[in-house]
C-alpha cells in the first residue's frame, strides 16, 4: 500500500477579480501556489485565462470518476469536527472542481473541456487504496481539447503554457492528458521529449490508479504568445522559448536540409534556408500565411469539385468551430504543392534578413 503522508491536509483557493478581462491579467498572484505543504491542495483562479491547482502528498489520479485524490492520515484538529462525520464513510473533505486549459473565459469552449474533481480524503485503512504505477516524479495534468487541431492555438493555448508550468522541473516530471491525441503526441514529441524523460499519459484511456508525490492541474499561461521572466521561477523570458524550439525541431529541419542537398537542386534557395536557419536565434517572428489549392487537399479526392467544403471554406467556417474542425482537421491531409510553397519561404528569407539589417 502506498503510504500516506502524516501531515494535515488543507485546501485553499484565490478567487477571480470581479471586472478582470482576458488580456493582460498577469500579476504576482500568477504564482501564489507554487510552494506548497505536504497533504496540501492549493488552487488559484486569480487569472481570467486558467486556473492552476497544486496537490503534494499522497496524489492519486483514477480516471473512472474523472478524480485526483489526495490521501492523509491526520487533519488538523480545528477540522476534525467538520470532517469526522465524512471519515467513516470514506468521503472527501475537501473538494474543487477544475478544467485544466487556457480559455477559462470562452464558456461555450470550456463546456467541451472535461472537468476533474480533485478531493482531499483522510485514509480509511480498512479500505484498500491500491497504486498500480507508483511514480516518484511530479505530474503535470492538461487538456489537449479545444481548439488543438488550430497551430496558432496549439502553441498559444497548450505547448507555451506547457512550457512554463513544466520546464523549472528539467524534464522530471509526468505529462497526464485530458482529451488524448496520439496524433499530437506525434507531431509536438519533439517538444514533449525536451520538457519531460517519461512518457506521456492517456488520462482518460489508461484506468490504472497513478500516484504521485505532487501534482499541478492546469497550464499557467502569461499572455497570447508571451513568457513573462518576472513570473518565471527562473527568469526565462520569451527567447529562451524560441531557443527551446530550435533545439527541438533543428534535427528535423537539419535532415530536411541534407535531403535536398543530396538531390542537388536549387542551390541558390537552400544557401538562403541555411542562412534563415543559422540566424533564427536573433529575429523576430511573423506569420505568414499560405492558403492551399483543392488539389493540395486530400478532400479533392472525397468531395465533389463544385462542394463548398472545396470552394467555399468560409462558408463552413460559418458553421462553428467543431464542424470546420472535424472537416479540415480531422479528416483532411495536405499534400503540399512545393514549388508553390518555396515563395512563401522565400518571403521569410526576405523578412529575415530585413530585420538582421534593420
Amino acid at each position: 500500500m502506498f503510504s500516506s503522508p502524516s501531515t494535515s491536509s488543507i485546501l485553499y483557493s484565490f478567487a477571480v477579480e470581479s471586472g478582470a478581462v482576458a488580456t493582460n491579467n498577469v500579476n504576482t498572484k500568477a504564482y501564489s501556489c507554487s510552494s506548497v505543504s505536504n497533504g496540501t491542495i492549493c488552487c488559484d483562479r486569480s487569472s481570467m485565462r486558467s486556473d492552476v491547482c497544486v496537490m503534494k502528498g499522497d496524489v492519486r489520479a483514477h480516471s473512472a470518476s474523472s478524480s485526483i485524490f489526495l490521501f492523509t492520515s491526520r487533519y488538523n484538529s480545528s477540522a476534525m469536527n467538520r470532517v469526522s462525520s465524512l471519515v467513516d464513510k470514506d468521503e472527501g473533505f475537501q473538494h474543487e472542481k477544475i478544467k485544466p486549459y487556457t480559455r477559462k473565459w470562452e464558456t461555450t469552449l470550456m463546456g467541451s473541456i472535461d472537468e476533474l474533481s480533485l478531493i482531499a480524503k483522510t485514509q480509511n485503512f480498512r479500505i484498500k487504496h491500491h497504486c498500480d504505477v507508483m511514480h516518484d516524479v511530479p505530474a503535470v495534468f492538461f487538456s489537449t481539447g479545444g481548439y488543438t487541431g488550430n497551430l496558432y492555438h496549439e502553441f498559444n493555448d497548450g505547448i507555451l503554457p506547457l512550457y512554463i508550468t513544466s520546464q523549472h522541473f528539467k524534464k522530471k516530471v509526468v505529462f497526464v492528458i485530458l482529451d488524448y491525441h496520439r496524433w499530437w503526441i506525434m507531431k509536438y514529441g519533439n517538444i514533449i521529449s525536451l520538457l519531460s524523460d517519461y512518457p506521456a499519459i492517456d488520462f482518460n484511456g489508461d484506468k490504472k490508479t497513478h500516484c504521485f508525490p505532487e501534482a499541478i492541474v492546469g497550464l499557467r499561461i502569461h499572455d497570447e504568445l508571451t513568457v513573462d521572466p518576472s513570473l518565471m521561477q527562473d527568469k526565462k523570458s520569451i527567447v529562451d522559448f524560441r531557443n527551446f524550439l530550435d533545439r527541438a525541431y533543428w534535427p528535423r529541419v537539419k535532415s530536411m536540409i541534407e535531403e535536398e542537398e543530396r538531390g542537388a537542386q536549387n542551390k541558390l534557395f537552400r544557401q538562403k534556408a541555411q542562412s534563415s536557419i543559422k540566424n533564427l536565434k536573433q529575429l523576430g517572428l511573423k506569420y505568414i500565411g499560405y492558403q492551399i489549392l483543392p488539389r493540395e487537399s486530400s478532400l479533392y479526392d472525397k468531395y465533389d469539385k463544385n462542394d463548398p467544403v472545396l470552394r467555399d471554406p468560409r462558408s463552413v467556417s460559418n458553421k462553428g468551430w467543431q464542424y470546420t474542425k472535424s472537416i479540415y482537421l480531422a479528416n483532411q491531409n495536405v499534400r503540399l504543392n512545393l514549388r508553390r510553397f518555396q515563395r512563401r519561404l522565400v518571403r521569410a528569407y526576405r523578412y529575415s534578413i530585413a530585420k538582421l539589417n534593420s
